[in-house]
C-alpha cells in the first residue's frame, strides 16, 4: 500500500486472507510512545504507479498513537479497500482530531486526482522527527475540501485546496479557508532542488479577519490588541517545502493594515510576545511621557505599513499608528530569527486634540474652553509641533526604549522621509 508519511508501527503486521483475493491487513496496535522506537511505514509501490487492485484487496488498523509527518494524531482508525465504482483506492480515517476519506485513482497518477474529502482534520503542532522526502512533480494533483481545518491553535475553518504536478514540482493554484475570525485567499509554487537551485516555496497571500484581536488571542498572542478589522497581503518564498513555513525564513514583502482598535492595559509578557512591532512596550512609554495625552488602554484609528524580509530580519521604513491623541512612527530592523528590535519610534502629539487635555488638567472647565480657542486662533502655528524620538532595542520579551535627542520643529505633515518603501536599512 503506498502511504506518503512516515506513520510509526511496530513490524511486523498481523495479516489474514479474506475471501476475495489479494492481500488484506487487520491489526490493532499501541504504538511506541516517542518517535525513535518508531519504525516508519514505506511507500511500497512504485513512484507514479498506484495500480496495486491486483494486490491489494483491504486495510484495517487501530492505533493509539498516529504519528505522522512529525505530528502526533492520538488514536485513528484506518481503513481501505479497492471502490470499483470509483475506479479507485478508498481510505476512511476516524478520531477525535480527524474523519474523512481520500480517493487514490487506480490508473496512474500523473493523468488522475487525489481526492480528499475531511468533515474534520485537527494538525497538531509538529514536533522533530523524520522528514516526509516527497518529490512535488511526482504528487498528482489534488482537490481537498475539508470542513473544519485546524493548524496547531489557528482554527482556520472551511478549506479548500486544489493544486497540479508541474515538470519540475507542483504548482498551488488556489488555497481558501474561511472561519469567523479569518480569511485567506493564496497561491503559489513548491519547486524542487536542481543543480545549482535549493527547494524552494513561494507564495502569495492575503488574510482578512474582521478582529485582529480575537484572531491573535486564538493563536496565543494575548492582549496584542483588542478589535481591529485586519488586511494583510503576503509576498514570500523561503527554501524547502511549503511544511517547512517560518517567517523568519521568508525573503518578500508583507504588508499590514488594521482599522480601530485598542492597545489593552496587560501586564508585560501576559501570552506570547508578537514580534513585528511591540505596541504594549510602545504604549507604556508613551503613557509614561505623555500622560496627559494618553488614557489606559490606548485607542488608535489605524495601523498601517509594510515590511521587507531578508536574511531572518523584517525591515520597515513607514509603520504608521494614527491615534486620537499622536501619530507614531516607526521604522528599523525587527529580528525575525534572533526575535530582537533596532528601530526608531517617533511621536507626534496631535495638538488639536489635545489642547483641551491640556487645558482642562490645567484649568478646570475654563482651561478646557481656552484650549479650544487657541487651537482654532493659531491653527497654522499649531502645525509646526515637536517631535519625541525613541530608540527600541534588545530582546522581544523585554526590549530597551531609549528616549532620543529631540529634533527640530517642522510641519507635522513632513514626513516624506518615512513614506518610501522599506528598504534594507536600519
Amino acid at each position: 500500500v503506498p502511504v506518503a508519511a512516515d506513520a510509526a508501527v511496530p513490524p511486523p503486521l498481523p495479516s489474514v486472507a479474506p475471501e476475495a483475493p489479494g492481500a488484506f491487513a487487520k491489526a490493532t496496535e499501541t504504538l511506541p510512545s516517542t518517535p525513535a522506537q518508531a519504525t516508519p511505514l514505506q511507500p511500497t509501490a512504485a513512484a507514479g504507479d498506484w495500480s496495486v487492485q491486483q494486490r491489494f484487496a483491504g486495510l484495517d488498523l487501530t492505533a493509539e498513537n498516529w504519528l505522522l509527518g512529525g505530528r502526533r494524531f492520538g488514536a485513528l482508525r484506518i481503513q481501505g479497500e479497492v471502490s470499483p465504482a470509483d475506479a479507485a483506492l478508498r481510505f476512511t480515517v476516524n478520531g477525535k482530531g480527524a474523519k474523512g476519506e481520500v480517493r487514490l485513482p487506480l490508473a496512474s497518477a500523473a493523468a488522475q486526482t487525489v481526492i480528499v474529502r475531511f468533515d474534520r482534520l485537527h494538525l497538531p503542532e509538529s514536533r522533530p522527527g523524520p522528514r516526509l522526502n516527497l518529490q512535488p512533480e511526482k504528487i498528482p494533483a489534488l482537490e481537498v475540501d475539508i470542513g473544519d481545518f485546524r493548524m496547531a491553535r489557528a482554527e482556520l475553518g472551511k478549506l479548500s485546496l486544489r493544486t497540479r504536478p508541474l515538470a519540475r514540482g507542483m504548482r498551488i493554484e488556489s488555497l481558501t479557508a474561511k472561519s469567523p475570525r479569518i480569511a485567506l485567499d493564496a497561491e503559489g509554487e513548491w519547486l524542487r532542488a536542481t543543480e545549482g537551485s535549493d527547494e524552494r516555496s513561494q507564495v502569495l497571500a492575503e488574510f482578512r479577519s474582521p478582529d485582529l484581536g480575537a484572531l491573535l488571542g486564538a493563536l496565543g498572542f494575548a492582549g496584542v490588541v483588542d478589535g481591529g478589522a485586519a488586511e494583510i497581503e503576503l509576498n514570500g518564498q523561503w527554501r524547502g517545502s511549503p511544511m517547512d513555513f517560518a517567517m523568519a525564513k521568508v525573503e518578500g514583502t508583507l504588508a499590514v493594515s488594521v482599522g480601530e482598535g485598542r492597545i489593552p492595559e496587560v501586564e508585560p509578557g501576559a501570552g506570547r510576545v508578537f514580534g513585528l512591532v511591540n505596541l504594549q512596550a510602545i504604549r507604556r512609554r508613551l503613557a509614561l511621557d505623555f500622560s496627559d495625552f494618553f488614557t489606559p488602554g490606548m485607542a488608535f484609528d489605524r495601523i498601517d505599513g509594510d515590511f521587507r524580509m531578508r536574511a531572518g530580519n523584517a525591515y520597515t521604513a513607514n509603520v504608521l499608528m494614527m491615534s486620537p491623541a499622536a501619530e507614531v512612527r516607526v521604522r528599523g530592523r525587527t529580528g525575525l530569527a534572533n526575535k530582537d528590535y533596532d528601530q526608531q519610534v517617533e511621536v507626534r502629539p496631535r495638538v488639536g486634540s489635545a489642547l483641551p487635555v491640556v487645558g482642562a488638567v490645567a484649568a478646570g472647565p475654563a482651561g478646557a474652553a481656552l484650549g479650544w480657542v487657541m487651537q482654532r486662533a493659531f491653527e497654522k502655528p499649531l502645525g509646526l509641533v515637536t517631535r519625541t524620538r525613541y530608540h527600541v532595542t534588545g530582546p522581544w520579551a523585554k526590549p530597551t526604549i531609549t528616549k532620543l535627542p529631540r529634533l527640530p520643529a517642522m510641519r507635522s505633515d513632513s514626513s516624506a522621509e518615512l513614506e518610501s518603501r522599506p528598504s534594507d536599512s536600519g
